[in-house]
This record gives structure tokens, C-alpha cells and sequence, in this order.
């Protein structure tokens, strides 16, 4: 279909539909809206009274031209007809198309001025169609295919308005996707504080979806409490903010309420854009209940470490100040029952026993509680090498027959043909572990009780059996028989006990990968516990008794030792149990002071450092006497009650040699000292 002007179009009736109308001539600039551009003005005035359609005729010169220009079906507001140039424009982000409604390329308020009716009502409906063509536009009145509609021409600057508009709605678009593409909940809200925008994360976070939260106050995810204080902070910021504006957060997050009514935590920032009754407010909102989860977290890990620190530092404290009375009480027995010269008599050595078996039971509850404290805390050290089992048994049952032999009870073992008694273990701990059964099956027995001890390989573990016929336990007993502390009932009995020993042995044999089990009933108790199998042979460790590294028949020693210790009861306790050696020379430093200067200036062959010293610790004379040339390489032991590991390792980083701890063990302490001073 074209449209072209004719200049001397053939006669026709009135009745013919394909010609205008003289009413239609008279009138044909009725419907014109605006100013023709220059380059239509001076076509249309070139141009004949009369427009007529004739199919096959040439284009006229407006359709020919770079101008978009259409035509409008005025009953049916559909697009017939455009140019190239018309084509070629996009409307709302979509290509020009014929047979189409007009109002997918030209705004209602276009078309109401177009046919002349008011154009106020559509203005709401224009305000969400930026990418559409305005006005004003230049038409004409024509019949095309004997129909009346309209020749629109647009103009430039339309053109550029439907460029910035389309710019402008992709913009929009644009941020549109942004914010419902968002993690972070944003909700914008206007002057009357009622939801305009609501993204997918606020559907998610609120529990309710977008076209529920169109149009709804605000205050309904507040809580009910807060309403009137928000409302007003709210109106507040409208009047006054002038930037935005961080509220809430991790110390103090607001309170929000989902659909549900359950109340979270938040933080979230508020802009605003717009002022009066045309303001939009918009806040960002964030969870923070998995912020807040972890910041509680992580302030209850640093009051546990707090905690931890406190309970570190009055153990340790405790076990020093323990250990030193418990150093003499013990040492001085010891000693006693050692004397050569003058031999006690047996109602004296029975005596000395007893001092020395209540210290020993002492010492026994101190560790246990340190052990019991390290456990709590993850920090106990279990090695993994490989053990003969057999060997800590025979260890232990050569330490306890003494006291098997008091209570007249009988031990048997049958794991002498054991061919492989290897098992993956901690050395010290096994025997821990191996002690306090045995010691439980000889104490909790009878007079004339017996005690049978097995080995054998199940399943690649090796399993130890401890079975006695002693007193048993009942069914109520062994549901809290690895409660710590609990005696079961037996505190007022005489056997010496402090409810730790089977408490601790459990989480020992479960550090080693091992599994304990104990069956009882009155009459008699079997445990059993089973430890992976490890390698056997030469490289297995089979714990000796340090007596075994020396003899009172090989050479005295000799040599100079400085003790560092400002107890004079423990230096006291030194000097007499290295009497026995009348060439080794003792001397005494008391302050951290006089130690560096009597160290520097007769070198000796030992130095024995009390870690505990009235001027200051024994790191700080370690540190200096490593520190200078002629120190450094001095043989330094660290003898000092404080028995935690912290210290232990701290005393070794700073340079000493080894570590004793007190109470002293003369079993242990006397072929130490000859080995060192035999060097």
C-alpha cells in the first residue's frame, strides 16, 4: 500500500471511499498537533488539496524522506504503514512493527493529542513507558486503503527524547535487575512509608512475596514495641538526612519481623532521593543472626580461652606450691629410709613408709588433677611408637608387689608365651594406664584374693585382661564408674583412692586408639582393654628402671654443681643426698643475680635452676647464661616444681638441658646426677 499526491486526480463520486472528502479537504489540518518540520511543510504545500490511496503508486515524498513517518489507523489505532527510517527506530527497547497497536510506540498521550481528546488521565500510565515516542508530533489526516488515519511525522527532537528515554528505561531496567539480582534485602519505600520496592532477597529474608509487600507500611517487619520510634526515625531521615546512613550492626543490630512474626537481627543503610511528597527512601538490609551466631561464638572461645588461661595459671600455681612441701616430705623420707650409717629400726622404717606411701598418694592426686585439667583442655601429649606391653605389665607389677605382698593378695600372669606383645603407644602413658589397673584389682581385693593378668592378639589389637575376685561392683556402681572424683561409695572405706584412675584411663586408652571395657559383680571385676598391634622386635620400647643405668659400686663422681634455689629446704634436701660423693663440690645461688655471677665465674660442671626465684624466674638466668660466650655451653637442668607443660617447654626453647621435676625421685635423681658428672 502507498500514499501519494495526485494533481489531477480523476473524477469520481462522492461515494468513492478512496478519495477525501471535500469536509475532510476543508478540514484535513484539524487533527494537526504542533508545527510542521520545514522539509513536510514545504512538500505539503507543494502538494494538491487531496490525498488519495492508489495501490502501486510511487511513495510520496514524506514517506521517501529521512524522517520517520507513519501512518495510523485512526479507528483502530494500528500502525499500516511506515519508512525505512520509521522501521529503523526502537520503541521501549523493541523494533517498529506494522499491524501493530500504535501505543507499543507512541505514548497514550501521543495518541489522545492526536485525536484530539485531554491527555491528564494517561500521564500516570506515560511515567512507566519512558522509551516510547511523545509529542508533539506534525500528522495530517489521509484515507489510506479508503480508511481514515493519520500521517505522523516525527521529529528530531522527539527522535532524541525517544533515545534518551529508551537510554533512561534501559538504565532502569538495568538497575532493576541489579537490585532484584541483589544478595543483600533492599526495600524502598515512599513519603507515607509504604513499600514501592521489594526484591527477591526481601521475599526470601521476610518470608512473604513482593506483590503481598507492594503498598504495606513499613512498620509491619518492625517489631510492634519499636513502631512509633522507627516511624519517626524514618520521617526524620526524610526531612533531615542528607547522606546515607548506616544503622544498626553487629553491637547493636535492629530487631525486623518476618511474615511469620519471628524476630531477626539486622543491619542495614538508608538513602534517599527525591524530597517532599515525590521522596523514595530505600534501605539495604542484611541478616546478620549467622554474624551475630558467630560473634557470640567467638566470644564465648575467647571466654573459654580466658577461662583456660585462669584455671592454667592456678593449677600450676597449685602444683608448685604442692610439689615444694611435698618435695621435702618426701625427700627427707627418702633419705631417711637410705641411711647407711645409722640403720633405723623396723618399727622406724615401718613409719617412714607410711610418710613416704601418704606423700606418694599425694603426689598421685596432684597429677591426676593436672592430667585431669590437660585432658578438659585438649592439650595432654600422647605419642605413637611402638610398646611391649609386656614389659610396662612386668614394670608394673615389679613396682606393686610390695604392695600385693602387704595385702596378701596373689598376682598370676599367663601372657609369658605371648609371641608378639608389641602394641602403638605412649611409653609413660601405657604404663599410666597399666599401673591403675592393677593397683585397683590388689587394693579392692581381700585378704587371700588373687589377680590374673593375660595377654593375647584379637582382630590385629593386643588385649590385656585384668581379672581379680576381690569386692566387685554392683550394677549402679558401674553406671558411674568413669565419673571423675566419684569412689562409688567407698570414701569412708581405708583404701587410699581419689575416684580419677579409671576416669583418666579411659581417655588415655581412647588417645591411643584404644577401647576399654570393665564387667563386674560382687565377688570379682575384669577389665579388659585393647590397644592396636604394633612392630615388634628390636625397635619396640621396653621401658627400664633407671637403677638399671648405674651401680653404688661403679666410680664416685666428681665435680662442681651449682644449685639455683631460694627454698633453703630444698637445697638443704641436694646437699645431703650428694654427700654420698665427697669429690662433688656444691655451691648455692639464691637470686637470679647472684646465679649469673657465680655461674660466669666458677663454671660449673652442672647447674641445677629452680624456675621459681624471689628476683625473678629461671628463664631469665637461662637466657643470660646462653647468652654470653662463656656460659653457653654449661650443662643447665631445670629442678623446679612447676609441672606444667607450658613450663616444661618454656624452660627447654630458653636452652635448658632437661627438665626434673619435683618432688625428687632418688630412684631417678641419684643415677642422673652420676651420669652427668661422669661426662
Amino acid at each position: 500500500m502507498f500514499i501519494d499526491t495526485v494533481a489531477n486526480p480523476p473524477a469520481a463520486s462522492s461515494a468513492d471511499p478512496s478519495i477525501v472528502s471535500p469536509r475532510l479537504r476543508a478540514g484535513r489540518r484539524a487533527g494537526s498537533v504542533g508545527r510542521a518540520p520545514d522539509g513536510a511543510a514545504a512538500d505539503m504545500a507543494a502538494a494538491p488539496a487531496q490525498f488519495v490511496v492508489a495501490p502501486g503508486q510511487p511513495l510520496p515524498l514524506l514517506m521517501r524522506g529521512s524522517q520517520p513517518t507513519f501512518v495510523i489507523d485512526s479507528e483502530t489505532l494500528q500502525l499500516v504503514a511506515a519508512n525505512a527510517a520509521a522501521l529503523a527506530l526502537r520503541a521501549n527497547r523493541h523494533p517498529v512493527q506494522l499491524q501493530r497497536p500504535a501505543h507499543e510506540t507512541f505514548t497514550q498521550s501521543a495518541l489522545c493529542r492526536l485525536q484530539g481528546r485531554p491527555t491528564a488521565a494517561e500521564a500516570a500510565h506515560d511515567a512507566d513507558h519512558a522509551g516510547l515516542i511523545d509529542g508533539p508530533l506534525d500528522s495530517e489526516t489521509v484515507i489510506w486503503n479508503g480508511r481514515l488515519s493519520h500521517l505522523v511525522v516525527v521529529r528530531q527532537a522527539d527522535i532524541r527524547q525517544l533515545d534518551a528515554g529508551r537510554a533512561l528505561h534501559e538504565r532502569e531496567l538495568q538497575l532493576s535487575g541489579i537490585v532484584e539480582t541483589a544478595m543483600d534485602a533492599i526495600i524502598s519505600v515512599d513519603a507515607d512509608q509504604r513499600i514501592r520496592v521489594f526484591n527477591s532477597a526481601a521475599t526470601v529474608m521476610f518470608g512473604i512475596s513482593a506483590a503481598e509487600a507492594q503498598g504495606e507500611r513499613l512498620e509491619r517487619f518492625i517489631p510492634a514495641p519499636a513502631h512509633i520510634a522507627h516511624g519517626e526515625h524514618v520521617a526524620n531521615f526524610a526531612r533531615t538526612g542528607a547522606s546515607v546512613r548506616r544503622i544498626g550492626g553487629l553491637l547493636h543490630a535492629l530487631t525486623a519481623v518476618r511474615a511469620n512474626g519471628e524476630e531477626f537481627p539486622i543491619e542495614a543503610s538508608i538513602s534517599k532521593m527525591g524530597a517532599g511528597s515525590t521522596i523514595l527512601m530505600t534501605a539495604v538490609i542484611r541478616d546478620v543472626t549467622e554474624l551475630k551466631r558467630a560473634q557470640e561464638a567467638h566470644k564465648a572461645q575467647l571466654q573459654a580461652e580466658a577461662t583456660s588461661r585462669t584455671k592454667t595459671a592456678f593449677l600450676s600455681r597449685m602444683s608448685h606450691e604442692l610439689r615444694t612441701p611435698l618435695n621435702a616430705v618426701l625427700g627427707f623420707a627418702q633419705l631417711l629410709g637410705h641411711a647407711g650409717a645409722d640403720p633405723l629400726t623396723v618399727r622406724q622404717r615401718d613409719q617412714v613408709d607410711q610418710i613416704r606411701r601418704g606423700g606418694r598418694h599425694l603426689l598421685e592426686l596432684i597429677n591426676d588433677v593436672l592430667d585431669v585439667a590437660k585432658i578438659e583442655e585438649g592439650r595432654i601429649d600422647v605419642r605413637a611408637e611402638s610398646v611391649s606391653l609386656a614389659s610396662v605389665v612386668d614394670e608394673a607389677l615389679d613396682m606393686l608387689k610390695e604392695r600385693a605382698d602387704l595385702l596378701q593378695v596373689s598376682v598370676h600372669t599367663r601372657y609369658r608365651d605371648a609371641c608378639a606383645d608389641t602394641v602403638t603407644g605412649d611409653a609413660l602413658r601405657l604404663r599410666q594406664v597399666v599401673l591403675n589397673l592393677l593397683s585397683n584389682a590388689i587394693k579392692y581385693n581381700r585378704p587371700g584374693g588373687e589377680v590374673w593378668v593375660d595377654l593375647e592378639q584379637r582382630d590385629g589389637r593386643l588385649v590385656l585382661t585384668v581379672a581379680d575376685n576381690g569386692l566387685g561392683m554392683s550394677g549402679l556402681q558401674l553406671e558411674h564408674l568413669f565419673e571423675p572424683f566419684n569412689r562409688l561409695g567407698r570414701e569412708s572405706s581405708p583404701v587410699e583412692g581419689t575416684g580419677i584412675g579409671l576416669f583418666l584411663t579411659r581417655q588415655l586408652v581412647h588417645l591411643m586408639g584404644g577401647e576399654i571395657v570393665v564387667d563386674s559383680s560382687l565377688g570379682g571385676t575384669q577389665a579388659r582393654i585393647s590397644l592396636p598391634s604394633g612392630v615388634g622386635g628390636a625397635s619396640a620400647r621396653r621401658p627400664t628402671s633407671p637403677e638399671a643405668t648405674a651401680s653404688e659400686d661403679d666410680p664416685k663422681p666428681s665435680g662442681l654443681v651449682l644449685y639455683v634455689e631460694d627454698n633453703p629446704v630444698n637445697y638443704l634436701l641436694v646437699e645431703q643426698v650428694l654427700q654420698r660423693w665427697p669429690d662433688v663440690r656444691l655451691l648455692g645461688a639464691e637470686s637470679v643475680a647472684e646465679a649469673i655471677a657465680l655461674a660466669s665465674r666458677v663454671r660449673p660442671q652442672i647447674t641445677l635452676l629452680d624456675m621459681s626465684l624471689t628476683d625473678g624466674t629461671g628463664l631469665d638466668v637461662l637466657r643470660a647464661l646462653r647468652g654470653s660466650p662463656a656460659t653457653a655451653e654449661l650443662t643447665i637442668i631445670g629442678l623446679s616444681a612447676s609441672a606444667m607443660a607450658e613450663d616444661v617447654a618454656a624452660a627447654l626453647v630458653a636452652g635448658a638441658d632437661d627438665y626434673w621435676i619435683k618432688p625428687l625421685d632418688f630412684d631417678a635423681f641419684i643415677p642422673r646426677m652420676r651420669a652427668l658428672l661422669s661426662r
